[in-house]
């Protein structure tokens, strides 16, 4: 009898479903939903987190960019409100009906009248810089020198022998023109004119043979010569009688050659400058 109930009980299962039947906490759906609604802690799962110095010194400099930015708008914040003040044009403070503020000149910051004589300052100096070249936005042009083969001006005479003996100069800020020669004792003389002397101006630049210019003066030039030359050092200048065996003083016309295609550019910049001397220039081809 006993081994018939043993194995009546292992037939049906009667355990299990006895359990099921009665409700049993531990039965599959209770024991899922019992899951469901219990809410478990968040465990560590054993890890150790340790700051390196790296990140101690990325962290530092965050935080110190941040106090900066911060300190920087509270100060723009507090600059604006204290200027609103005395902003309002009517005459009247925005907090208040008294009279409008007037703000003390901080060091480095410049009032109206500083403003406007720095404005006058800097349009006369930008009109100087340009020498009356073109418009007030042109850019400065700078002088240029290119050599000349022979200059003479009445019986006097000057051949170039070698590079850099003979030199042409046209100074655009200064309205000059300058014949740069050098003497034979190894110091540097020079022939100054302004361009207003200039009363007549003829030139001819062949493409294959040589090119000349020859002007004519209504006044005698300038003469210089160079004070104690020192080498890698800026030339300085001292006023000299007439070196041209008093030529230069007494005849009106100058007559350059150059060698072929020297010439052209630089007449070419020099009569884009200066209208008066684009009138009276004569091509000759």
């Amino acid at each position: 009898q006993q081994q018939q109930q043993q194995h009546e009980k292992r037939r049906t299962g009667s355990g299990l479903t006895h359990h099921h039947v009665g409700g049993d906490p531990w039965d599959h759906c209770t024991l899922g939903q019992h899951f469901k609604n219990t809410r478990l802690p968040a465990m560590p799962i054993g890890l150790k987190l340790k700051k390196t110095p790296s990140q101690v010194n990325m962290m530092q400099k965050e935080l110190s960019e941040l106090s900066q930015q911060t300190r920087a708008s509270t100060s723009r914040v507090q600059v604006e409100n204290i200027i609103t003040l005395g902003a309002n044009p009517g005459g009247e403070g925005v907090l208040g009906r008294g009279p409008a503020m007037r703000l003390p000149a901080y060091r480095g910051q410049r009032t109206e009248g500083q403003e406007a004589a720095t404005s006058s300052s800097s349009m006369t100096s930008s009109h100087l810089s340009l020498g009356g070249q073109g418009s007030p936005g042109a850019p400065r042009m700078k002088a240029s020198n290119f050599p000349a083969s022979t200059l003479q001006i009445g019986k006097w005479k000057k051949v170039a022998t070698h590079e850099g003996e003979l030199i042409a100069k046209c100074y655009y800020a200064k309205k000059k023109l300058v014949w740069e020669v050098l003497q034979e004792h190894g110091t540097k003389s020079k022939i100054e004119i302004c361009w207003s002397d200039i009363s007549k101006l003829s030139y001819s630049t062949p493409p294959q043979r040589s090119a000349f210019l020859e002007i004519e003066l209504a006044n005698a030039p300038s003469f210089k010569q160079e004070s104690d030359p020192q080498p890698r050092r800026h030339t300085m200048w001292v006023k000299r009688d007439d070196f041209t065996e008093g030529q230069a003083s007494l005849c009106r016309p100058h007559r350059l050659f150059f060698a072929p295609g020297v010439l052209t550019k630089h007449i070419d910049r020099l009569l884009k400058c200066d209208e008066r001397l684009r009138s009276i220039a004569v091509k000759i081809h």
